[in-house]
């Protein structure tokens, strides 16, 4: 088998590739069902023109399936529930947690689905609450730009994190034991009376060198919020308070540095950061992921205009929508969603209707079976997935013919037709072992 492979392209898009979002069917005969990939969490939208474009069915047919229940949404083999919103439906999407995926791949099919339940939720009398913790991610902010540097040995024993992050080197200079990163803290309430957090994960960066200790220190706006360390080759993750004073407004600076002393084993690498701060229920983008609270209601602000929906996506699989939701002008020319919540462990999210909602890639896939006689190839040449990058299938279409007039049966292989058969949808090393072995 052989294995070509590009670098990835990321992009501001909320899934991955540079082709187009919606891949037009094109074989003979329709697909056997449709594949939605998806990068970051939110609300989708799919409309029927795009399913039946993207798997060569009758538009009427998808329309008319949505209407009646008749479509089948699921993610990793378990069901997700969805809601109609006239000829779409809305999900809502999760990114993997899968190390090797860069997106989340959700199946539809025409069949009986999960349609998302509903729950009253209209305003009763009581407090609104005033904020709610919030988490920013700040692993992509480590992530770029990358040098040769920030990637791990490929002798270490560590096998469940990523061998790449941000190095934080061990040199006297500080440039190169410290790294600092902007994270915005949109909606951040001063008057909260819980303060800022960061948790940092992080990993060893050098295999069997001894001592080998490591000290972390992390800083917001220069304001350390103490050191932690380990020892020996682990991947760890540590808390960290932010001392009262440190933030000031929404934006601030966030450092990473090495405690330690100048031994290159006390290097190691950050693979995430998350900032976790009190904010104002206060949309961004047209959409709020928020949390409930010890008072009873929520007052979600600042949204341009009124065709709102609130759905408690508590379990994101099975979400909930709310109904009864009061919807006003919030006295700031904008327009609030009051609703009633519940504890600060049951998440929402607020968002505009046909605004703010994501667009997931669609396309259709004709299901292989890679045990059947005449399938498996004697030569697999396995190219990356069309969309991440084209043009791999026709640069390697000579080769492939050259191998078929040696007498091999000669095959180019999408890398993804070998993740949906074997990895349901999600790019992962173990996809093609189980190829190999079919």
């Amino acid at each position: 088998m052989l294995v070509c492979w590009p670098m990835l392209a990321l992009c501001v898009q909320h899934w991955i590739g540079v082709a187009p979002r919606v891949v037009p069917w094109t074989s003979a005969g329709p697909a056997d069902r449709v594949r939605i990939g998806v990068r970051d969490e939110g609300v989708y939208r799919v409309t029927a023109d795009e399913v039946a474009l993207a798997a060569g069915w009758d538009a009427a047919s998808v329309r008319a399936a949505l209407a009646q229940g008749g479509v089948a949404l699921a993610c990793g083999g378990a069901a997700v529930a969805w809601r109609a919103d006239g000829d779409a439906l809305l999900f809502y999407g999760q990114p993997t947690r899968e190390l090797f995926a860069p997106e989340n791949v959700y199946w539809l099919t025409l069949a009986s689905g999960t349609l998302m339940p509903e729950e009253a939720a209209g305003p009763g009398g009581g407090a609104t609450n005033v904020w709610f913790m919030h988490d920013v991610p700040c692993r992509a902010a480590f992530l770029a730009p990358y040098e040769p540097r920030d990637r791990r040995s490929s002798v270490g024993t560590l096998t469940n994190v990523l061998n790449f992050g941000e190095w934080i080197g061990s040199a006297a200079d500080e440039t190169l034991r410290a790294q600092s990163r902007t994270v915005a803290l949109p909606g951040w309430c001063a008057d909260a009376a819980t303060g800022v957090a960061v948790r940092v994960e992080l990993v060893s960066y050098r295999d069997f060198t001894t001592p080998d200790e490591h000290l972390c220190e992390v800083r917001v706006n220069g304001v350390s919020g103490g050191v932690s360390g380990w020892a020996g080759e682990q991947a760890v993750t540590l808390d960290y308070v932010v001392p009262a004073g440190a933030v000031t407004n929404e934006t601030v600076e966030l450092t990473v540095r090495n405690a330690g002393d100048t031994l290159l084993a006390g290097e190691f690498m950050v693979l995430d950061a998350v900032v976790s701060y009190p904010r104002r229920y206060a949309a961004r983008d047209d959409a709020l992921l928020c949390s409930g609270g010890s008072n009873p209601m929520v007052a979600a602000v600042g949204f341009a205009s009124q065709d709102l929906a609130v759905w408690d996506v508590s379990n994101p699989a099975q979400p909930t929508a709310l109904t009864e939701v009061f919807v006003a002008q919030d006295g700031a020319g904008g327009w609030q969603a009051l609703f009633a919540c519940g504890g600060a462990a049951v998440r929402y999210v607020v968002f505009e209707r046909s605004r703010a909602e994501f667009a997931p890639s669609v396309s259709g896939v004709r299901d292989v079976d890679w045990t059947a006689p005449g399938e498996m190839p004697e030569l697999a040449i396995v190219t990356p997935p069309r969309r991440w990058w084209p043009g791999f299938a026709e640069a390697t279409a000579p080769l492939a013919a050259f191998r078929e007039a040696q007498g091999l049966r000669a095959r180019v292989i999408d890398a993804e037709e070998i993740y949906n058969a074997f990895t349901d949808g999600l790019a992962h090393p173990e996809a093609f072992r189980r190829f190999s072995a079919a």
